[in-house]
């Protein structure tokens, strides 16, 4: 009864005929399954199932503190005041049961400067820096046997991890990075905790994008990253949330010594929306406003300003999606020909809406 797109995180089922020649009977079975759809996005977005398994990663989390901060007796002086924070799906609070836990390592987390930090990021493009660091990370592992075997380095990735899997199956990976990624993290965390109904809308358009074969960081395509800015972005410009930078510039432009501590302490965690009231109403709702947006913007003509919820006139053939603490010129897109395709998926799911 319809064309059936399948991936781990969710099943999209695009309705386009009924054998039934009866309009009414037609009309039915489509609202009964737009709102099976629905169903099943909160349930992936907020259902016990996610819950549960946010609970593991946030236990393995816990677990990857204890074996590597304050170890005073490391060989290596970055790691004695070494400093685990979470980045990626776990951050956001846009995980599922299927999502790995990424964590980005911060050495010399008790400087209040980023000075030292810096400079250590920038010998990690040295071959032997970076392979004498992230080796000490598995050996570590190996040692405490907290992973079912042996951590995986991977050295020639650009951005290099350590990736292992722990006893109870959840898959994890270790990479160092700028601060600046915190920052980011923070920034779109923010903004799912101000709202949690964009964590569904995330997954929705996340959904679509896989449909129409537009997603996947490894083949060049959309990462989660562009899909958090876009609705980021929506949300601020629509007024569902106030421009961040503004109304929380205490909260987004703090140090990266305190933001660090507010990660340790949890304070940033974002908390699953228990309840789905009103769900047939205001998903569809929420989504058919996001495709109003931007079905008629021509990607390949604007800059689309995330900080700021603003967008101005500029001919391009990138994807233009300026964030707060990352490039100011170019965005945080790097995908070629980024605006024509961006244009090409909402203009797929605008014709999937209204045909």
């Amino acid at each position: 009864c319809g064309s059936l797109v399948t991936n781990r995180y969710f099943t999209l089922l695009t309705v386009r005929r009924f054998t039934s020649s009866e309009p009414i009977i037609r009309e039915r079975r489509v609202k009964r399954r737009k709102q099976t759809v629905w169903e099943e996005l909160a349930n992936l977005s907020y259902g016990q199932a996610t819950i549960n398994h946010r609970k593991q990663l946030n236990k393995t989390l816990l677990d990857l503190r204890r074996v590597f901060e304050n170890r005073q007796d490391s060989v290596l002086e970055e790691f004695r005041e070494l400093k685990i924070v979470e980045i990626g799906s776990f951050a956001m609070g846009t995980s599922t049961r299927s999502s790995d836990l990424d964590v980005l390592i911060i050495p010399y987390s008790n400087d209040r400067t980023d000075e030292r930090i810096d400079v250590f990021n920038l010998n990690m493009e040295n071959w032997a820096f970076r392979r004498k660091r992230l080796f000490q990370l598995e050996r570590r592992l190996s040692k405490v046997g907290i992973t079912k075997e042996r951590a995986d380095v991977i050295l020639r990735a650009k951005v290099p991890i350590v990736q292992g899997i722990t006893r109870s199956g959840v898959h994890f990976d270790m990479q160092f990075g700028m601060a600046a990624n915190l920052f980011s993290s923070n920034f779109v965390r923010l903004a799912f905790q101000l709202d949690p109904r964009l964590v569904l809308v995330y997954h929705w358009l996340r959904a679509h994008a896989v449909q129409k074969n537009l997603f996947g960081g490894k083949s060049n395509l959309f990462t989660a990253f562009h899909l958090y800015m876009l609705i980021v972005h929506f949300a601020q410009a629509t007024k569902i949330l106030p421009v961040l930078m503004d109304e929380y510039a205490d909260h987004l432009s703090t140090s990266r010594y305190e933001l660090v501590k507010e990660y340790m302490n949890g304070k940033n965690v974002a908390p699953p929306l228990y309840t789905t009231k009103g769900l047939h109403r205001w998903a569809p709702d929420l989504t058919n406003q996001l495709v109003e947006y931007y079905a008629p913007m021509d990607f390949t003509k604007v800059e689309i300003n995330v900080g700021r919820g603003t967008v101005k006139e500029r001919s391009t053939v990138k994807l233009l999606l300026i964030e707060p603490f990352l490039d100011q010129e170019n965005g945080v897109c790097r995908i070629q020909n980024g605006a024509a395709l961006m244009n090409k998926l909402f203009l797929k799911i605008k014709d999937g809406r209204d045909g």
